[in-house]
C-alpha cells in the first residue's frame, strides 16, 4: 500500500462557498484513496490563496504536504491538477524529490509528461480568467460601478475567523480535560507528552466539519498546550478563591 498526502485548495471565497469547498475536496480525496487502496497519511489545505508564478511558495498547506511527502516517501493526491498549482514552477520540486501525483478527477497516477501538459494548460486557463476579469473590471469602472462585494467578503472572513476560534477553543478544552486527569503530567518531557496524547488522548483537531484529526507533534502541541495549562491554572485559582 503506497503512502500518500492529500492536498486541497480553494483560491477564492466563492469557490469555498459554492461547489469546490475544502470539505467536498477532502471527501473526494478520501474516497479516491479508499478506492485505489492508498494509505492517506494526512490532508493538507490552503484556504483562499491566489495564483501566480511563485504563489506555491507562499502556501503553508502545500509546503507541509511537500515536506511530508519527502519525509515519508509518499505521493500527492489532489482533486485535480490545478488545485496543486497553475504554474510550471512547482514541477522542479516535484521532479527533484521524485514525488508522484495522483488526480482524483482523472482517476489515476499522472506521468511526468502529462503532468507538465496539465499544469501548462491550467496556466493558460488562469491567464484567460485574469484577462477576462480585468476586462470586466475596466468595463464596470467606466460605467461607474463599485468593484467588489465588500459585504460578502467581510461576512466570509468573519465566518472563517469564528470557525477557527471555535476549533481552537475545542482543541484547548480537550487538552485541558485530559491534562487534569493525567498522572504526573508536569514531570513529563514535551516528547513524552506528545506520545501520551497520541497513544490515549485526544488527537489534534484539524477540522470539525470533516471530523479530521492528526497525531500531535512537538511543534503543533506547544501553543495549545500552553493555553490549556493556563486555563487549568486559572480554574484552580478560582476554585481556591471560592473555598
Amino acid at each position: 500500500m503506497q503512502n500518500v498526502i492529500g492536498y486541497i485548495r480553494v483560491s477564492t471565497r466563492r469557490q469555498a462557498e459554492e461547489n469546490e469547498s475544502l470539505d467536498e475536496q477532502a471527501y473526494s480525496v478520501r474516497e479516491f484513496c479508499e478506492e485505489k487502496n492508498l494509505k492517506l497519511i494526512s490532508i493538507e489545505e490552503d484556504d483562499c490563496t491566489a495564483g501566480g508564478a511563485r504563489a506555491h511558495l507562499n502556501r503553508p498547506g502545500l509546503s507541509t504536504a511537500l515536506r511530508l511527502a519527502k519525509e515519508t516517501k509518499a505521493g500527492l493526491v489532489v482533486p485535480r491538477v490545478d488545485r496543486l498549482a497553475r504554474h510550471p514552477a512547482i514541477l522542479d520540486e516535484l521532479f527533484e524529490s521524485e514525488i508522484s501525483v495522483w488526480s482524483v478527477t482523472e482517476g489515476r497516477r499522472i506521468g511526468r509528461k502529462h503532468l507538465v501538459q496539465q499544469i501548462k494548460k491550467a496556466q493558460i486557463q488562469w491567464a484567460g480568467i485574469k484577462r477576462h476579469s480585468l476586462f470586466g473590471a475596466c468595463q464596470s469602472k467606466r460605467s461607474g460601478k463599485k468593484l467588489g462585494n465588500r459585504k460578502n467578503l467581510a461576512s466570509a472572513q468573519r465566518k472563517g475567523a469564528i470557525s477557527n476560534v471555535m476549533r481552537s477553543d475545542c482543541k484547548i478544552r480537550e487538552l485541558a480535560d485530559f491534562i487534569s486527569k493525567a498522572t504526573d503530567w508536569n514531570k513529563l518531557t514535551l516528547r513524552k507528552k506528545v506520545n501520551l496524547l497520541n497513544e490515549c488522548g485526544p488527537l489534534n483537531l484539524i477540522s470539525e466539519a470533516r471530523n479530521e484529526r492528526r497525531p500531535w507533534t512537538p511543534g503543533s502541541l506547544r501553543k495549545p498546550l500552553k493555553r490549556a495549562e493556563e486555563i487549568l491554572k486559572s480554574e484552580a485559582q478560582s476554585d481556591t478563591e471560592i473555598i
